[in-house]
């Protein structure tokens, strides 16, 4: 375990006592200085002579950086992080829904060249190594001439080049901007008993930094704003921080200061100057204020502060800037707080608007508490510990902010969740609900462990620690509200987070801190028991909880049963043990059994097939899903699709889906169809297999010349199928495999009077692959063939249409039997795009897809194949990728198909093409890619 310098330790200890002494303030206030001037001693201390071309993606240096070897053992290397070659090799946390968030166009990887490098002012050789959570080659390590003996000083000289990379967020460039949050000179780590740790944030330093630039340029170090001209340079010392934060780009900030309580508030800003509008203005199509917003939560913040009593921010200042950043709404860094340039860019809804509002005020709370407790925390708590105290902070800022508060100052949901919750019948809510693939999520969804995929920050990069969100909710159960608020005073007056954690609890916590400083402990809770007896005029509810997981944690578990009089009891469990049994006495029946009814588990258990929170509410809801609607016209006809489906709440493995359908070969058709799912997760929300069996009742309508079967009549039909598909992400699939196979059976009753019955079998694949970042190939191959009493039209099976060869109407390719062939080549034009139209509906990219798709379609009357079977057409579609209310994400897609070979063909009297039809084809799509 690392240990804080003696001088230090010796000044936390010292505070702590005449903290409790008033009238030693002034004593404390000189001795707190002296000490801090003995620990300033022993930080390391850099000296970076750097040169950034924002345009070209260049940063080259030298860095001088001058340390004391504070371990117990001498060193015959020393280890630097190498943090531009965390972005060398693509993360495997990418994914199909989560890329574009974090780079504009395609990967482009990030690497730290070391040119030279000196120790005792000689050339000494440096070799790469590679870091289990930072990567590959992430690791410096310089070999010294000689051993470097505990407590003796050297300097480093190290000479260096980064190929900065184009990316969203903390570290990269995007349009002529780099934002650099630390990592871009060679980082020392902090010092352990042992030698370096290797799992802790960077070592804190002083730094003197001088800066360059090939063309004037605005600068922001730490939040100050300065432009620099061409070949001209920046100086600026810095002193006990964990890293400077460097922003360099062509000249385009303009800067918003707000001065309140003493507190200067500045916010450095790209956009332009709106209107500004009062909180609680709502004009859908009125550009966002997005820097009143922005200062509107500093001065509430500030309030916050001032009135628990507090301390304001170091220095009297507090830092903003505004960047492209898309996973977060705002981020914390070293001296400021980066704001992405999406923030509030959403429907002005009160809810939405909030919970911008609240992860900015996180954000500040954070960067302010770091500020305070930095220099007294040690240094493998400090990149998770300030959270602690900023989450404290932020919910007792979201409880003064008045739930329940509309936009329009009228009651309404409180959160995002409620607000999604009245929607929740259309597919994107229930997605956005139950399986969230959308920007800013942990804004929208508070989830207690916090994820961040990429752990690409300075705190997280280098260790599987979580944040100190994760932590706070931790120590709320464990202490309640009073123990984590005198947590949160004690750390801001200079205590570290575990002893002023083990102060409130009034013991020992290392258990606490071993089974919550990692990754997320893997555990399912379940009820294994319920029962309900009456004994007289009341009713007994006794269930048993038990917990299912190799190291489940302790934590406590409630249990609410609310009966049919609308009473509830709530009962809990500290968690210790594998399970527990609850026992309820109740006065009216029993109506709701619910296990952790205030959100407060999160359950994760790897390989599981099940949503592990289904089954923990008794007895289940009902959820009613209406599916994709889908409308194309071409040909001078309209095919028209409605589905919806019904299934209990989080419930990954039955379904109900009823559709209503018109096209060219039926009339009207209504489906309905069950599904039970299995096999591993293709996402959260879907499993990979599914089994289905289903039942259609179908009017069809008179097809081809007089004769017999050209009259109306009535359509049953059996079917079933076997499926696979494991997208991730159904808007923009990246990569994919599927496969389905079905068969059914069909009773045709004309309205003359004549009877068919008709067999069919059908099979389907698709494969999905990316060629390169904004490129991907789609293959489709699909066959059908029909058996039986044909003797109509109607019993054909189509190739042409929507889901066939698009250049065909779905009434011209008709045959026995079908084999089809489709390939697409899909690319992305941009998906950098922010056009707002009315605040409802925002353009985020634009892709095409350059089809060509073939057929053979077999006899009407046999299975022959002849020169009338074979089809071709070409085609080109536009797609425009887009979201809803800045939240639910969507394709329309318009595309063209051209037949290259189109036959004429006579089935049952049904000659095709027909004549004055158009050659091309127009389709407009409303949902996912095929």
């Amino acid at each position: 375990m690392t240990r804080a310098p003696e001088g230090l330790r010796f000044s936390i200890v010292l505070r702590r006592s005449l903290l409790t002494l008033r009238g030693f303030s002034l004593a404390w206030l000189l001795f707190a200085q002296l000490l801090s001037g003995v620990a300033r001693a022993e930080r390391p201390r850099y000296d970076l002579a750097l040169r950034v071309d924002p345009a070209g993606r260049d940063l080259s240096g030298l860095a001088r950086i001058t340390f004391i070897n504070q371990s117990t053992v001498p060193l015959h290397q020393v280890l630097l992080w190498r943090y531009p070659d965390r972005f060398a090799v693509r993360s495997a946390a990418l994914n199909d829904f989560n890329f574009y968030w974090v780079y504009p166009a395609r990967f482009n990887p990030s690497t730290m060249r070391i040119v030279a490098a000196r120790a005792w002012g000689q050339p000494v050789a440096v070799e790469l190594g590679d870091h289990r959570q930072a990567g590959p080659r992430t690791l410096l390590k310089v070999v010294l001439p000689r051993p470097l003996q505990p407590g003796e000083g050297t300097t480093l000289e190290i000479d260096f080049n980064i190929r900065l990379p184009e990316r969203y967020g903390a570290f990269g460039c995007h349009r002529g901007t780099c934002i650099l949050s630390g990592g871009f000179y060679p980082m020392l780590p902090p010092f352990c008993p042992s030698g370096f740790d290797l799992n802790a944030p960077p070592a804190r330093a002083d730094f003197d930094l001088s800066l360059s630039v090939p063309f004037t340029a605005d600068v922001l170090i730490q939040g100050e704003h300065s432009t620099v001209a061409a070949g001209a340079t920046r100086r600026i010392a810095l002193v006990d921080v964990r890293a400077p934060v460097l922003v360099v780009g062509r000249p385009r900030y303009r800067t918003e200061v707000l001065l309140h309580r003493g507190v200067r508030v500045v916010y450095h800003v790209t956009s332009p100057r709106p209107v500004k509008t009062p909180p609680d203005f709502v004009v859908p199509y009125w550009p966002p204020d997005r820097a009143g917003r922005v200062l509107s939560a500093a001065r509430q913040a500030i309030d916050l502060v001032a009135g628990l009593g507090l301390p304001l921010p170091a220095g009297g200042v507090l830092h903003l800037f505004d960047g492209a950043l898309r996973t977060e709404v705002a981020l914390a860094l070293p001296g400021a707080v980066l704001v992405s340039d999406r923030a509030f860019d959403v429907f002005p809804m009160g809810p939405f608007l909030l919970a911008h509002e609240r992860a900015l005020v996180r954000a500040i709370f954070d960067e302010y508490v770091e500020g305070i407790v930095g220099p007294f925390e040690r240094p493998m708590d400090e990149g998770w510990a300030p959270d602690v105290a900023a989450s404290f902070l932020t919910d007792r800022y979201a409880q003064a902010a008045a739930p329940g508060r509309s936009n329009t100052g009228r009651p309404g949901p409180s959160t995002p969740r409620e607000t999604v919750a009245r929607v929740g019948f259309l597919p994107a809510a229930d997605k956005i609900l139950y399986a969230p693939q959308v920007p800013f999520a942990t804004a929208y969804f508070y989830t207690l462990a916090d994820p961040d995929p990429l752990r690409d920050n300075l705190a997280q990069f280098n260790n599987d620690w979580p944040r100190g969100r994760t932590l706070y909710a931790k120590l709320l159960d464990l202490l309640g509200e009073q123990g984590v608020e005198r947590i949160a005073r004690d750390q801001l007056g200079g205590m570290p987070v575990r002893a002023a954690a083990e102060a409130a609890h009034g013991g020992p916590l290392d258990w606490f801190f071993a089974q919550w400083l990692g990754p997320y402990p893997s555990v399912d809770y379940r009820f294994r028991e319920v029962r309900t007896t009456r004994e007289g005029g009341r009713f007994k509810v006794s269930l048993i909880v038990e917990k299912i997981g190799p190291q489940p944690p302790v934590e406590p578990v409630e249990v609410q049963v609310r009966d049919r009089e609308g009473r509830a009891q709530s009962q809990i469990w500290d968690g210790r043990g594998r399970e527990h049994h609850y026992l309820f006495v109740l006065d009216a029946a029993v109506s709701v059994i619910q296990l952790d009814p205030r959100g407060r588990l999160t359950e994760e258990l790897p390989g599981s097939n099940d949503d592990l929170k289904f089954g923990e509410r008794l007895p289940s809801r009902w959820k009613f899903i209406l599916g994709s609607t889908t409308l194309s016209a071409g040909t001078g006809t309209v095919n028209a699709e409605v589905n919806f489906s019904l299934s209990r709440v989080r419930d990954l493995k039955n379904s109900l889906r009823f559709t209503l359908l018109h096209n060219e070969l039926n009339t009207i058709a209504v489906t309905g169809l069950y599904t039970r799912w299995f096999g591993p997760k293709a996402n959260p929300g879907r499993l990979g297999w599914n089994v289905s069996a289903g039942l259609t009742a179908a009017r069809v309508p008179a097809l081809g010349a007089a004769g017999t079967g050209n009259a109306p009549g009535a359509a049953l039909t059996t079917s079933a199928s076997l499926a696979w598909d494991d997208r991730l992400y159904l808007w923009e699939p990246i990569r994919a495999h599927s496969l389905s196979l079905s068969a059914s059976y069909t009773l045709t009753v004309l309205d003359n009077g004549m009877t068919a019955s008709r067999g069919d079998a059908a099979a389907s694949w698709q494969w999905l692959t990316r060629l390169h970042d904004g490129h991907g190939l789609a293959l489709q191959l699909s066959s059908g063939i029909v058996f039986g009493d044909i003797a109509a039209a109607q019993q054909l099976i189509s190739s042409g249409g929507p889901t066939g060869l698009r250049g065909f109407s779905q009434g011209e390719l008709l045959g026995l039997g079908s084999l089809l062939g489709r390939v697409e080549y899909r690319h992305v034009f941009v998906h950098s795009l922010n056009l707002n139209l009315m605040s409802t509906y925002y353009l985020r990219g634009l892709s095409g897809a350059l089809f060509a798709e073939a057929g053979i379609t077999t006899g009407c009357q046999s299975y022959a194949i002849d020169s009338s079977s074979p089809a071709v057409d070409v085609g080109y579609g536009l797609n425009f990728i887009a979201d809803w209310f800045g939240l639910a994400q969507d394709v329309i897609g318009f595309s063209v198909a051209v037949p290259l070979v189109r036959p004429d063909r006579d089935c049952f009297g049904m000659h095709t093409p027909a004549p004055g039809r158009s050659p091309v084809v127009f389709l407009l799509n409303f949902g996912p890619p095929w």
